[in-house]
């Protein structure tokens, strides 16, 4: 069960073949930036954290 308009749960143990393992890749990369952290609010690591790993994934590619 998920919510309605949400991301549904899709694990990735690294057994699918390469190319579903980059579509999901692709996928996350696309998940947008909470705009707070749902445990600290709008202060909390969350957003930096995620924003930090965003910017380095971006520049490694």
């Amino acid at each position: 069960m998920s919510v309605q308009g949400s991301p549904h749960w899709d694990n990735n143990f690294c057994k699918a073949d390469e190319k579903e393992t980059q579509e999901k890749a692709r996928k996350a990369r696309n998940v947008p930036i909470p705009e707070f952290d749902p445990i600290y609010g709008k202060g909390g690591p969350l957003v930096r954290i995620w924003g930090d790993a965003a910017a380095a994934a971006a520049a490694a590619a």
